[in-house]
């Protein structure tokens, strides 16, 4: 709690023999929780350790969207989600924050980086650092929420897994 306290964007991995310690690493929002007595140990912290250089090559880029009638800057690496709905797009940060724009789905795709995040629905991108389970029909991410996959974009979803996401 501390370190979150001392820093905020910190990226917090907790490694321990101890599955009790898990709920504490969601109150902290970790980006992972790796078991040592795991046969997949060595996996696991790769995998750590990638996503914490995505996320740290993702906070360097920011976009620029209409709010209303200004214009607001927001860090790449703060959009968990963004949602298409009613001529409105939805951006869901990792605070907890939405910021409402109206702007076009594929506008706000060609702002982002693309390979960070993933059209998985004519409706959802997904910025892949907080895809917590990445389904066949659905993605689980970090904050809980689940997104459909569409048939059109599990092509998607299959080349940022084989690329080691």
């Amino acid at each position: 709690k501390r370190i979150r306290r001392d820093n905020e964007e910190a990226c917090i991995v907790f490694v321990t023999a101890y599955i009790d310690y898990s709920l504490e690493g969601y109150r902290v929002d970790a980006i992972r929780y790796v078991l040592k007595n795991s046969q997949l140990f060595e996996k696991y912290v790769v995998e750590a350790i990638e996503v914490i250089c995505r996320n740290i090559q993702c906070r360097d880029c920011a976009i620029e969207v209409n709010k209303g009638k200004k214009k607001i800057t927001i860090q790449q690496g703060d959009i968990e989600y963004v949602e298409s709905r009613a001529h409105m797009v939805i951006l869901y940060m990792s605070n907890g924050e939405q910021i409402n724009v109206r702007e076009k789905l594929s506008n706000i795709l060609d702002k982002l980086r693309q390979d960070a995040f993933c059209a998985i629905h004519k409706s959802f991108l997904v910025n892949i650092n907080y895809v917590k389970v990445w389904g066949f029909s659905e993605v689980t991410m970090m904050g809980g929420a689940s997104l459909p996959v569409s048939r059109s974009n599990r092509a998607n979803i299959v080349r940022f897994m084989s690329n080691g996401h």
